[in-house]
């Protein structure tokens, strides 16, 4: 006859080992990562899951174009992407060269901008649709108030697809002649 702390020694030892075939239970949902960096003095962010690669620029060949966003080419990986300059887009003049890129993770190119600030992560809907809405703030469809040593600081966060789009249409144009 088995003694009952062997049987509750079993029943311990099945149950612990049944835990590890259960999926992970979570009440929370998953936060959202988001980049912040500068573009110009200003703070922005983007959002991690539209980039695939961030960079410290090295070298940009420069390209003639009638595109005043395109920068030039940078190599990445064994070959070679448009830098267009983030600040550009965006509706700024920005004097000085660019000194970080990012590479997006939709479409092979780079968008070059001036200071990258570090990672953040926040509860998921912690960004809040813009306000402004006007063309000027086209590529900025939500704000992101900023957590730990950002807190309190507003991010616009810039729409990768909406910027991708505007370049691509730039370049359509560019191609037919109608630029």
């Amino acid at each position: 006859m088995r003694s009952i702390a062997t049987s509750t020694a079993e029943q311990l030892r099945q149950a612990f080992d049944a835990s590890f075939a259960e999926p992970l239970r979570t009440d929370a949902e998953p936060p959202d990562d988001f980049l912040a960096i500068q573009v110009d003095a200003d703070p922005h962010a983007l959002r991690l899951a539209d980039v695939a690669s961030v960079l410290l620029l090295d070298a940009v060949t420069p390209l003639p174009s009638p595109l005043p966003e395109l920068l030039g080419v940078i190599g990445f990986r064994g070959g070679l992407l448009p830098l267009y300059d983030l600040r550009a887009v965006l509706g700024y003049a920005g004097q000085r060269p660019a000194r970080w890129a990012v590479v997006a993770a939709a479409a092979p190119l780079a968008l070059a901008f001036d200071s990258f600030d570090g990672h953040l992560r926040v509860p998921r809907g912690a960004a809040r649709r813009a306000a402004d809405t006007s063309a000027a703030r086209r590529h900025v469809q939500e704000i992101l108030q900023g957590p730990g040593q950002h807190a309190g600081q507003v991010r616009p966060v810039v729409a990768l697809a909406s910027v991708l789009d505007t370049l691509t249409a730039a370049a359509r144009r560019c191609a037919a002649g109608t630029a």
